[in-house]
């Protein structure tokens, strides 16, 4: 099979347990964590208190008892104050959720753990043990954030117990904050609080109407969740996007943000003289945007260097190429000076790589988005670069930001969509296969992958030794096919992300006729079926975005004088609201010739179509089989 793409699912528990929206501000570098623990006994009462209350009738699960997120906006910081409680119904629950988590960001945040303590069924009250805590990167790749998690095993579960976790996370910048959080868990939840207490300005708040109950006054807002069952979880979902939540930010309008980090990137860009030398290489190429992406993308090294108080300000373009190496911020506007320098219209762009609804972007923040890259309006239109990328040509938008949430950082811009090409996904199939006496088959396979594919299969190449690629391209044939004998494999365009990647492969498929009977063959057209089968949609309650596909194979068989044909398959069309499937049989002198596209556009498939489009899908994959008949000479 071909390599993995990058995943589009992500996990409920996950996003409703990390720390979403979380803070942008420029503040000092994070210091370790502060153990201050005297909030335990206040919060283990309320927690016993609400238990006592509740009507939890035959609860197997932990049930959160209450979650409260308070936000403090004052002239010299901003803090959120975090309490949680959960109850434990039963030795599964325990085995399942016996730890917890806090997240935060260590470039901008100081964080003060309040409380975390068990009150166990028989009574006793079971303190953390800081000592015993586990605080591990949660960096993602190629974003800017440097967010950590700290874990805490919690001490003196059983069935029947009570646990509590508070925490405070503060950013010294008020002009830049970004907190809030989900109206729903990813478990029961009996109460949700958001509340926001703020001196001065007024900062910005949303809260979904259709989740939240609030109350206002002149320097507070609460707001209450009505939604005590757990969310909806599905297979392929941005939960940021469909989750109703609350947001509070600074008061800013999408041109102040702007206005601030575009003053940022005019001070990393304004000495130019470092790219002297690679200017003079990028105006001698034929292609110079390919030359100049090419080298941003291959010859600086990708490192997260969000230190102090460059969590969202870009280092100068002479310190990057000194170093050689950056975040996806520092190689962005080392790209856009030497776009600029080539008089080429371009801009940063702000990725939110969790988000495809820039309507869930509620109130403008930086803070929303995790992710830097470069579009520019070229001669066929706009584009975008993601110098991160180490293995993608200039002439197609990377797959992982299409369609992402993203802010142009051009005065006057809002939120929208990078733009996703009608077929992101392609590929080219060629098979000349022989049949042989001695029953075997014999092969010479040719298959092309532009784009995004073509850059999924030169990073996997590109990493391994030339010795190496044989090994692993045999395997990715043997679980898509079947075994290959004496088989030999060549790669042309791993170093030329202008060409398609191809994979020409020779070989031999044993026992797969016997001459002097008659034949019946079939053939899956593996490479073709397996993509379509992964088109099925498995969700049940989200809409689902689908980036386009476009497959065309064609096989050749060559009967070798070993049979007389008598009969080939059916031609087969049909087109769907969704997508077209085409196959076509020839007969040429001894050979069956069989062609099949299978397109599906990029669309956006409702859940009221989910069983229409799986339908297409099944139907197309169905008429993969390739199907001949001959009789013995």
């Amino acid at each position: 099979m071909p390599p993995k793409r990058r995943p589009e699912v992500n996990a409920l528990r996950a996003i409703l347990t990390m720390s979403a929206l979380l803070v942008g501000a420029n503040a000092s570098a994070g210091k370790d964590i502060n153990w201050q623990l005297d909030a335990d006994a206040r919060l283990l009462a309320d927690a016993r208190e609400r238990l006592e209350a509740a009507d939890l009738g035959e609860a197997s699960g932990v049930v959160q008892l209450f979650l409260r997120r308070h936000i403090d906006v004052r002239d010299d910081a901003v803090s959120e104050t975090v309490e949680m409680a959960y109850f434990y119904p039963g030795d599964e629950s325990v085995q399942n959720d016996g730890s917890d988590e806090i997240h935060w960001d260590t470039h901008d945040q100081d964080l003060t753990v309040l409380a975390a303590s068990v009150l166990s069924s028989d009574g006793q009250t079971h303190a953390f043990d800081r000592r015993t805590a586990q605080v591990l990167s949660d960096d993602s790749d190629n974003v800017f954030t440097s967010e950590q998690k700290v874990i805490l095993q919690l001490p003196g579960l059983d069935a029947g117990s009570i646990s509590v976790l508070a925490y405070r996370r503060s950013v010294a910048d008020r002009d830049h904050f970004l907190f809030g959080g989900y109206a729903m868990a990813s478990l029961p939840s009996l109460y949700r609080e958001f509340s926001v207490a703020w001196q001065g300005q007024r900062p910005a708040w949303h809260a979904d109407e259709t989740a939240f109950d609030c109350e206002q006054t002149e320097r507070s807002v609460s707001c209450v969740s009505r939604m005590t069952e757990p969310g909806e979880t599905d297979e392929r979902v941005d939960y940021y996007d469909v989750l109703p939540k609350f947001t509070v930010a600074a008061d800013k309008s999408w041109d102040e943000v702007i206005e601030d980090l575009t003053a940022e990137i005019a001070n990393a860009t304004a000495d130019r003289a470092a790219l002297a030398l690679l200017l003079d290489d990028v105006r001698d190429s034929e292609l110079p945007i390919e030359t100049l992406l090419a080298f941003v993308a291959r010859k600086v090294r990708y490192a997260s260097f969000s230190e102090a108080e460059h969590a969202y300000r870009p280092h100068a373009i002479g310190q990057t190429m000194k170093n050689r190496y950056g975040d996806c911020k520092d190689k962005s506007v080392l790209m856009l000076a030497a776009l600029d320098e080539l008089g080429v219209d371009a801009y940063a762009t702000l990725v939110a790589t969790f988000s495809q609804d820039p309507e869930s972007l509620a109130v403008p923040s930086r803070g929303h988005f995790d992710h830097m890259v470069v579009c520019a309006q070229l001669a066929d239109g706009e584009r975008c670069f993601d110098p991160t990328v180490a293995h993608a040509g200039a002439g197609t938008t990377p797959s992982g930001i299409q369609g992402r949430t993203r802010l142009n950082l051009v005065p006057g811009s809002t939120p929208d969509r990078v733009p996703t090409d009608e077929y992101v996904w392609e590929f080219e199939v060629e098979s000349d296969l022989v049949f042989q006496a001695n029953g075997s088959q014999t092969e010479r396979l040719v298959r092309r992958y532009p784009g995004p594919y073509g850059t999924l299969y030169r990073r996997a190449l590109a990493r391994r030794e030339a010795n190496e690629r044989s090994e692993w391209l045999a395997e990715r044939h043997e679980e898509a096919v079947a075994e290959l004998e004496e088989a030999t494999f060549s790669v042309t365009g791993v170093d030329d992300a202008r060409e398609p990647l191809t994979v020409t492969s020779n070989g031999r498929y044993d026992g797969v006729a016997a001459p002097g009977e008659a034949l019946s063959y079939s053939d899956g057209s593996f490479w073709i079926r397996n993509e379509i089968i992964e088109l099925e949609i498995l969700n049940k309650h989200y809409d689902v975005h689908i980036k386009g596909r476009r497959y065309r194979s064609v096989y050749r068989f060559d009967l070798n004088k070993l049979w007389r044909l008598r009969d080939i398959g059916a031609n087969v069309e049909f087109d769907s609201r969704f997508g077209r499937f085409r196959r076509q049989y020839t007969k040429r002198r001894g050979q069956v010739h069989v062609e099949t596209v299978f397109e599906v556009p990029s669309q956006t498939v409702a859940v009221a179509d989910f069983d229409a489009f799986n339908r297409f899908v099944e139907l197309a994959s169905d008429q993969t089989g390739i199907l001949f008949w001959g009789e013995a000479r």
